[in-house]
């Protein structure tokens, strides 16, 4: 959501052995090219994320987390939520996600991390084979300013209102 595509990780993640590692780049590179949103469910997804956030507002470990986030990093990225700033989603349009997606979400800028048993001269060259249909691209720079010098220990109060962490479940 926060629109700069730095410092915001998206990644699909499978489980299965060795031999699945085909079928698995295939997923992905058939997300990549067929990728779409149906006219009407991009306002349900809308609506899912900003229960996500609502939710994170509500969670004293994902507050204290980005208050810690916000504090060691005031400048960079790393400071906005994974899930975005929601006054910047608020005011994104379907085109918009559109088109970052496809700005983005291509084939040089992504990363595979595939570890098991597996023949690594054989897994190295699969990724190469899947997504050869689609173009690489050359993603616009995204500007991230230098950390200011820190003078001292970095330190911030906060008192925010939420609610109590829930006992887990009984056994």
């Amino acid at each position: 959501c926060d629109g700069s595509g730095a410092g915001v990780g998206a990644g699909h993640g499978g489980r299965g052995t060795g031999a699945g590692v085909g079928s698995g780049l295939e997923v992905v590179s058939d997300g990549r090219a067929s990728c779409s949103l149906a006219d009407g469910e991009y306002g349900k997804e809308q609506e899912l994320i900003r229960r996500e956030c609502s939710m994170g507002m509500d969670d004293p470990d994902r507050t204290s987390g980005q208050l810690m986030l916000r504090t060691a990093y005031p400048r960079h990225p790393y400071r906005l939520p994974v899930i975005g700033d929601i006054q910047v989603f608020d005011q994104l349009t379907q085109q918009d996600v559109t088109d970052y997606y496809q700005a983005r979400y291509v084939p040089n800028n992504l990363t595979f991390v595939i570890v098991g048993a597996v023949a690594a001269g054989q897994v190295y060259a699969q990724p190469a084979e899947y997504f050869q249909a689609y173009p690489e691209q050359s993603p616009k720079p995204v500007y991230i300013p230098d950390a200011p010098p820190q003078t001292g220990p970095p330190q911030v109060n906060d008192a925010s209102a939420t609610q109590p962490p829930r006992p887990p479940p009984p056994r």
